[in-house]
């Protein structure tokens, strides 16, 4: 539901058709793409709240996005929003969000937990991260690093758990 100061409609991929309402000044703070969209907004659709923007993202991200990126939003990056929400923000130009995920990742490994924030590390090609990451994997064995990898990426198909733990294997073997 709109309040009475938004002025832009996102439509996220839904099978429900549901649409976010936001405010372009956020928007257009936080990302280059936006705000390059909304000084073009003539080539906008529009409708009764504004331009309408279609983002090739699920409901669910796009709302955690907007949690994440609004004044007094007391949103928790976890494990399971924090790939959407690097996803979004590599879209969209947001390196502060990114840092924001970068920094969650370095309190994830201490946890225990680096296979996920080394793929994405790999994926969002932050080196850092991924030898930082490489070094907490390097304790595991090589069932103990199968097993990891099978809890910390059991939603990726086998293809992608086969690449990420070629890779890791190459990558700790030379460390």
């Amino acid at each position: 539901m709109p309040d009475h100061f938004s002025d832009v409609q996102l439509l996220p991929q839904d099978s429900n058709n549901r649409r976010l309402f936001a405010h372009r000044q956020v928007l257009a703070m936080n990302s280059p793409w936006f705000a390059e969209r909304f000084r073009s907004a003539a080539t906008l659709n529009t409708g009764d709240i504004g331009p309408i923007i279609s983002i090739p993202f699920d409901y669910d991200t796009v709302l955690n996005f907007l949690k994440l990126i609004y004044p007094n939003g007391n949103f928790i990056i976890t494990a399971e929003n924090v790939e959407g929400l690097m996803d979004m923000a590599k879209e969209y130009q947001m390196p502060n969000v990114i840092r924001k995920c970068e920094k969650w990742m370095y309190q994830f490994m201490e946890g225990g937990s680096a296979v996920l924030c080394y793929y994405l590390a790999r994926k969002h090609e932050l080196p850092q991260v991924q030898d930082a990451a490489l070094l907490h994997l390097a304790e595991l064995n090589s069932s103990q690093l199968r097993a990891r990898l099978n809890l910390d990426m059991k939603g990726k198909s086998p293809d992608t758990h086969e690449v990420l733990l070629s890779d890791l294997c190459i990558r700790l073997a030379g460390s």
